[in-house]
């Protein structure tokens, strides 16, 4: 039995660093099937879950950090020092509580200062024990703080504890600084990294290479640094524009090719192309390399969706974009979007057995104006609880469509299935199992239309997920005509939800009252 173990009880969730060593993949990027899922997860307060890395990296980039508190900084420090020099039971216990209760990165920097300017008396205890925590532990917390500590000591036998525990996106930020403080270069080790992990892992990554960048790390960054939020930074970190103007092979063309759809129609942070001055010379060169390469329906999409960028009521009057690039992009798009050939390829993938395929073939026809309600009709009663199909079904309906979803609802699902009854759920069951998620797509239309899909509203009141029931009391709280007899009495059992911001809701709608639907603006200058 491990020593954490062995002191603190069975209860204990078993060794992070054990965990993913177990599920590292040998042949790509990512880890194993169960290995994101960390050993810690049946421990964490609320319903609330996020993708690995998404909740640290969220906040530090799109909100107001924690006060760099010194009263917790001293608290951590003293922790540390007993800790060290005078070893038991309580302070270690003391010191675990502190690491699962507060946010390493907000305060490592500011701790491992004060460590060093008021050191513990015996280092090598403080060492010891914190490499045990490190290796030991089953807690998220306890191990990002062991990573930012144990680095600092600098042994480049550790090296090897950081790169494995790097491969996990919770972890990836803490795992490269910790490799900075061991290895002589680390940017060989985070470019390797890099192709190792995806999403926030990548984003973490690509931050710390740009800070320093050499040329390869550039182009390195330009092919695979592509993770969360991070496009314009790396259009603008590795010159994009002047990347292109060089040799440019297969792998960059592609790497530029996301980098541009991440600024135009896949957004996945608050910057877009109107934020990169350079954004003309890009595109331009992008798509002059594109004419000759343009074979896939992913190109397709990029030139649609570049041409439509520049147009007047679109965006790209901004920066970058004088009248003279704007008519070189429209005529080198033009050039690819008006080949024959790309309606009878989007018909092909239509009826591909490969997922990927039938989604770029649904994209490329609504570009080219095919009609597809048939067909996304026929592929639900195939897929019932397929949410991206019922997004693409129901988006932007008219009252005939939203009319003919509702009916297609009742037939292909078993709304008693979704009305199992109120929870605390944020999403509901996996999406394989039941409809709740496809669900969404086709409740959050209703307000559009009063006084339509009082069936779907009905089980949406006695859903288990919090959101379909604040959407249900949103649709009845335009109900034309107020409330009958039914509605009153499907409102009023909601005042005992679990759930107090559901009751208030419920309040309202009985109060006659219409409820505000809930905006979102990360980014109010555009």
């Amino acid at each position: 039995m491990s020593p954490v173990r062995r002191l603190f009880g069975g209860s204990e969730p078993g060794s992070i660093y054990e965990h993913v060593r177990r599920h590292l993949r040998e042949d790509g990027p990512g880890l194993l099937e169960g290995g994101e899922t960390l050993p810690d997860e049946a421990f964490l307060e609320g319903d609330l879950r996020w993708a690995p890395g998404a909740l640290e990296g969220a906040f530090s980039r799109y909100a107001e950090g924690p006060v760099d508190d010194e009263a917790r900084i001293a608290e951590l420090h003293q922790a540390l020092v007993q800790f060290a020099d005078k070893p038991g039971r309580r302070h270690r216990a003391r010191l675990r509580r502190l690491f699962r209760a507060d946010d390493a990165r907000s305060v490592l920097d500011s701790l491992l200062q004060r460590l060093e300017s008021y050191p513990p008396g015996d280092q090598e205890m403080l060492y010891q024990g914190l490499r045990t925590l490190l290796l030991e532990s089953g807690y998220r917390g306890e191990v990002k703080f062991a990573l930012g500590l144990v680095g600092a000591f600098g042994d480049p036998a550790d090296a090897d504890i950081f790169r494995t525990l790097a491969r996990h996106e919770e972890f990836t930020l803490y795992g490269a600084v910790a490799l900075a403080q061991v290895v002589e270069n680390p940017e060989p080790d985070w470019l390797e990294l890099l192709q190792q992990v995806d999403g926030w892992g990548k984003t973490e990554l690509a931050e710390l290479v740009l800070r320093d960048p050499t040329p390869d790390a550039r182009a390195a960054l330009l092919r695979h640094g592509l993770g969360v939020g991070n496009a314009l930074d790396l259009a603008v970190g590795c010159r994009l524009h002047e990347a292109l103007e060089g040799e440019v092979d297969d792998e960059l063309l592609r790497g530029a090719r996301e980098i541009l759809d991440a600024l135009t129609w896949a957004p996945m942070g608050p910057e877009d192309l109107r934020d990169y001055p350079e954004a003309g010379l890009a595109v331009t060169r992008f798509l002059e390399l594109l004419q000759s390469r343009a074979d896939t329906l992913d190109d397709f999409i990029t030139a649609y969706e570049l041409r439509s960028f520049v147009q007047p009521d679109g965006n790209g009057e901004a920066d970058g974009f004088d009248p003279e690039s704007v008519s070189r992009v429209e005529e080198l798009a033009d050039a690819i979007i008006r080949r024959p050939e790309w309606e009878e390829r989007a018909r092909r993938a239509l009826e591909s057995e490969d997922e990927h395929e039938r989604s770029g073939g649904i994209q490329v026809a609504k570009r080219l104006g095919l009609p597809l309600a048939g067909y996304l009709v026929e592929q639900i009663e195939r897929r019932p609880f397929d949410s991206g199909l019922w997004f693409e079904y129901v988006f932007g309906a008219d009252e005939a469509r939203i009319e003919e979803a509702i009916a297609l609802a009742g037939r292909v699902w078993d709304l008693d299935s979704i009305a199992t009854g109120p929870a605390l759920e944020l999403f509901g069951p996996p999406p394989e199992a039941s409809p709740h998620q496809a669900f969404d797509f086709l409740l959050q239309e209703l307000p559009n239309f009063p006084g339509k899909g009082w069936p779907l509203v009905r089980a949406a009141l006695r859903s288990p997920v919090i959101r379909h029931r604040h959407k249900a009391l949103l649709v009845l709280s335009g109900w034309p005509g107020g409330l009958d007899s039914e509605r009153e009495a499907a409102v009023r059992a909601v005042l005992s939800d679990p759930d107090e911001e559901v009751q208030e809701d419920a309040r309202k709608v009985l109060a006659g009252e219409k409820i505000d639907p809930p905006t979102i603006d990360l980014d109010s200058e555009h």
